[in-house]
């Protein structure tokens, strides 16, 4: 059994909440240590989520000294206890230098918008989250579904179209001219993880458009609740056999997208069954499978 710890930045919604929950399905023990925002994450300007969503980590790095906060401060913190494998999940954080005697292992979430030149340097393994953004010597590691938070609930529909995500001016406009033009639509970006799910479930369609060549873990979050996925085209959209108009429809212009989705929305039986045909597709491409490719890569077994 191997002692790994596990850094991100510990907001109540990060893609290391999910990681963090696959970690501790292995036989491995897990350590988090983390700068911990509590219920507060920096959506709209600052935004509080549900406490329920306010775990702490086993390690807290002072919230105040987070942006110089070393890998050996770290290991000071946590009394120098000796770590196999260290994980940073980098979402534009990350701890300074390189641990003392831990595998550094570095999972870039972002690398469409931040420039990981320095954490290049301080890794061992670099996984890298979209295949446009990857550099000799990265590991691709698409980003997946939790079965924990993200599977079909039944409800009533109230929307035919809903986006939960941050208020890009390609997204805010498809979404007033879905409305103008009669239909019932759902744009926020607060609500998170079970709020999500429920909200969720009262759409007919969830709606994605990427700001960059970035293929979001909306994608895989939509298909995962058996909804159907209307997304703009990204290089990774069709990575591992995922097929347009049978798993997802597509688009590449804001014309294009309510065209697909007006499509949608007369063709009930058609675009249930591509829905179904994403969920199905889906199924093996969780968050423990991204787990066990890094494992598989370090060399560790997942299971006893």
């Amino acid at each position: 059994m191997a002692r790994i710890a596990l850094t991100f930045i510990k907001y109540p919604l990060a893609i290391g909440t999910y990681y963090e929950d696959a970690f501790r399905q292995t036989r491995h023990e897990l350590i988090t240590v983390c700068p911990y925002s509590g219920t507060w994450i920096p959506w709209k300007g600052g935004i509080h989520l549900p406490q329920k969503y306010a775990i702490p980590p086993d390690y807290q790095i002072p919230w105040e000294q987070r942006n110089w906060f070393s890998f050996a401060q770290a290991e000071e913190l946590m009394g120098h206890r000796h770590i196999d494998v260290w994980i940073s999940i980098d979402a534009s954080y990350h701890l300074l230098g390189k641990p003392r005697e831990a595998l550094s292992v570095w999972i870039a979430t972002d690398s469409h918008c931040v420039d990981y030149f320095q954490q290049r340097t301080q890794a061992d393994l670099f996984f890298n989250v979209h295949t446009p953004y990857m550099q000799p010597g990265d590991i691709h590691l698409p980003v997946g579904y939790s079965p924990r938070w993200h599977y079909p609930v039944y409800a009533e529909e109230q929307y035919d179209v809903a986006l939960l995500g941050l208020l890009y001016p390609t997204r805010i406009a498809t979404m007033l001219e879905m409305a103008r033009r009669g239909y019932r639509t759902y744009l926020d970006n607060g609500p998170c993880l079970d709020e999500a799910r429920e909200l969720y479930a009262k759409t007919k369609i969830i709606f994605s458009w990427s700001s960059q060549k970035d293929t979001v873990a909306r994608v895989w979050e939509a298909m995962a609740f058996n909804k159907l996925l209307v997304a703009n085209r990204t290089p990774d959209l069709e990575w591992g056999g995922r097929q347009e108009d049978i798993h997802y429809l597509g688009f590449d212009t804001m014309e294009e997208a309510i065209a697909k989705m007006e499509w949608a929305l007369s063709h009930p039986d058609e675009a249930s069954l591509i829905a179904q045909n994403g969920h199905t597709w889906v199924q093996p491409h969780t968050y423990l499978a991204r787990v066990q490719k890094i494992f598989e890569v370090i060399g560790l077994e997942a299971r006893s």
